[in-house]
């Protein structure tokens, strides 16, 4: 299994960040073929078979998970550098 956890500081207010932790998923959700849904006010979760992780915003924080079974994992880099990519241009 592959693992995808990033830990990002921010000092951006809380419905930028729901915004953008909606636009991340989609990202992700066109990318893995995943569904998502909110589990409360601050984690997004999405799951798709052989994939599932969240997006959790906490007080100056945001939190990435992505866990991709063995026939996912050699979308672990593409995956992790969408991220990083968009959390550069977003959180920044």
């Amino acid at each position: 299994m592959a693992v995808v956890h990033i830990n990002r500081e921010h000092q951006r207010d809380e419905s930028f960040v729901r915004q953008h932790i909606e636009e991340l998923a989609q990202q992700l959700s066109e990318r893995l073929s995943a569904q998502y849904h909110w589990e409360n006010e601050n984690r997004l979760a999405f799951k798709r078979r052989g994939a599932k992780g969240y997006l959790e915003q906490k007080k100056g924080e945001l939190e990435v998970h992505l866990e991709l079974n063995a026939f996912l994992s050699p979308l672990k880099g593409s995956a992790e550098r969408i991220i990083n990519d968009y959390l550069d241009r977003t959180l920044a």
